[in-house]
């Protein structure tokens, strides 16, 4: 309790700071193992905020084939986060005074799954169109997965290089971690959970990463854990830079300002926006199935 009550900074959330332009981007992804393939979708989008009313939300999508069956679950959701990461690039540069709101964690989606980073990582830029264009010409498994990898890190090293000027924050749900508390069964995250009754936050944690392929690059984020609401989850938020607990604290007034019922608003409108419903994908897996289990092209 004592480590906890060093850590908590209560905060009273009627005391809010003035609305900014902010946007939230979220991503999904949806497939299916048929006989002859694995067909998958993905879809990322950004919500503005404030937004016209005529104004269309900003997306990225693509319907395709897997190529080769291996960890199609781990690779699919690999295309999913690099897509956020290329459409996070291309809404900045178009928009570079805008707060970025981030579903997830950085630490985790600028890294690939463990049992494809086994193979190592080969260098590639460019877009996901490009990506599968590249795999699809390859006829070994592993080369694809080095290639599709090193997409991944390096779109996350440019997300990492665009942050340095434009204020960037990752909000996740979950986060196993003990670093903090050191309990050997319990998470950090579940502990304050449970010991924070107010909204509020804790003093940041500062950590280095190493991001990209080749060459890599360091990377700082400052991570604490939030509240909302009174009766709300504990969320965990990374900042892509080096911030003070004076600087974290304007990130939560900013990111409680949009919350409601204890969670950032933009952010839970971009995953309602981004979802691929079962349905829906069944939809355009009847419209172009036929045509790319012929073709192992894509669609959308």
């Amino acid at each position: 309790m004592d480590k906890f009550n060093e850590l908590w900074n209560s905060m009273d959330i009627t005391e809010r700071s003035d609305g900014i332009p902010v946007a939230a981007i979220d991503g999904s992804v949806n497939r299916k193992k048929l006989h002859a393939a694995t067909v998958f979708a993905v879809r990322a989008v950004v919500i503005k905020i404030p937004k016209g009313s005529t104004e269309e939300t900003p997306k990225k999508e693509k319907m395709g084939i897997l190529r080769f069956p291996q960890f199609w679950r781990e690779r699919t959701i690999m295309y999913m986060e690099g897509l956020e990461a290329e459409l996070y690039s291309d809404f900045t540069e178009a928009n570079p005074t805008f707060f970025m709101m981030m579903d997830g964690m950085f630490s985790v989606a600028s890294k690939c799954h463990a049992d494809l980073s086994a193979y190592g990582c080969t260098p590639f830029k460019g877009t996901l169109d490009e990506l599968l264009v590249r795999v699809r010409n390859t006829n070994d498994v592993a080369e694809a997965i080095r290639v599709e990898c090193g997409w991944k890190k390096e779109m996350y090293k440019e997300v990492a290089r665009i942050a340095r000027k434009v204020p960037t924050v990752y909000v996740g749900k979950s986060f196993m971690d003990n670093s903090v508390f050191n309990d050997p069964e319990i998470y950090d995250i579940e502990i304050i959970d449970v010991l924070a009754k107010t909204p509020g936050f804790t003093k940041p944690f500062i950590q280095e990463l190493e991001v990209g392929c080749s060459p890599q690059e360091t990377v700082t984020i400052s991570r604490s854990y939030m509240k909302f609401s009174k009766r709300g989850s504990v969320y965990v938020v990374e900042v892509l830079g080096n911030v003070n607990e004076d600087e974290m604290e304007e990130i939560f007034k900013i990111l409680i300002y949009y919350s409601v019922k204890g969670y950032p608003l933009p952010l839970k409108l971009a995953h309602r926006r981004c979802e691929i419903s079962d349905r829906y994908f069944n939809v355009l897996l009847r419209r172009a199935g036929g045509g790319l289990l012929r073709t192992g092209r894509e669609a959308l």
